[in-house]
């Protein structure tokens, strides 16, 4: 009967082992990376008073430009007549620019001319001012010309500021 109850509580052991949940895996260890001490900064080296002596006194830093006043915001009247009016103003100056350049293009580097142009009420060209080149003199001066010889159409009346209509413009040359 020993041997009999012996296998009953093995037997017994052996199905409550197998309906017990298994034990939780061990958790991982956490290993952090040793931390990097900071450098420290390198002490300057003290300034030697007989050399501040012997310096020139330092030159005051260059003024700072005056800020470019922002041009006055137009309503969308004039907003819709300058849309209106600029078509005209591009294709007369692509009247004969072709030719022109064609004939003088040896002369000219590969860049752009940036300009700004007044126009009077009666569309002739006030003042011309070349604003950026990338290209050469030669080049800006050509586009300059270009501008004085062209016959614009009158801008509308009510896109005139002090008599006159001011347009940037920029040419390319690749």
């Amino acid at each position: 009967m020993i041997i009999r109850t012996a296998a009953v509580v093995f037997a017994l052991a052996a199905a409550a082992a197998a309906q017990a949940p298994a034990p939780p895996p061990p958790k991982p260890k956490v290993i952090s990376m040793p931390k990097q001490p900071k450098p420290k900064p390198k002490p300057k080296p003290a300034a030697d008073p007989t050399e501040a002596q012997e310096l020139p006194p330092a030159a005051d830093p260059a003024p700072a430009p005056p800020p470019t006043p922002a041009p006055p915001k137009r309503s969308r009247a004039v907003e819709s007549t300058l849309s209106a009016y600029m078509p005209k103003v591009k294709a007369a100056l692509g009247t004969g620019w072709a030719a022109a350049l064609q004939l003088r293009a040896a002369e000219f580097q590969p860049g752009n001319v940036s300009v700004t142009f007044k126009l009077d009420l009666e569309g002739k060209v006030t003042n011309v001012t070349v604003t950026e080149n990338s290209s050469n003199a030669a080049f800006g001066k050509f586009c300059e010309e270009h501008i004085r010889g062209i016959t614009f159409a009158p801008p509308p009346a009510k896109t005139l500021e002090d008599g006159t209509l001011e347009i940037p413009f920029t040419f390319w040359l690749y």
